[in-house]
């Protein structure tokens, strides 16, 4: 990477990003929802800080403690409106039959979306 500053092939700051984004991923906590048990062990593997959602919360509850966080969800339609308002991203899955995959897709569309300077994102997995 810093051969690419140093060449001119990407700015400092292009640098200095990805590496940010490698070391703490994006400095970003990711949620999981009930529905998705198991894909935070998946992320957590790609050290992703993962919560998971507290069970028998409405989702308006869920909404308000996602503030600078990125939920990820296989019930997006739940939570795209309160992106703006709440300012979280949101990781709409659209299949989870295996996690491990799962989580690989995730942290590809995490890494090529900046979530780190854009938050308030949705993404389809």
């Amino acid at each position: 990477m810093v051969e690419d500053a140093v060449s001119g092939r990407k700015s400092v700051n292009e640098v200095v990003d990805a590496l940010f984004e490698d070391m703490g991923r994006g400095s970003r906590i990711l949620v999981t929802d009930e529905n998705l048990t198991g894909l935070d062990v998946e992320l957590g593997k790609l050290n992703y800080t993962v919560q998971s959602v507290e069970r028998g919360l409405t989702d308006d509850q869920i909404k308000r403690q996602m503030a600078g966080k990125i939920l990820v969800t296989s019930n997006g339609q739940d939570f795209v409106d309160g992106v703006e308002a709440f300012y979280y991203g949101l990781v709409w899955v659209q299949h989870s039959s295996d996690y491990k995959a799962l989580a690989k897709k995730i942290e590809q569309a995490l890494m090529t979306t900046g979530f780190r300077n854009n938050l308030t994102q949705v993404i389809k997995v």
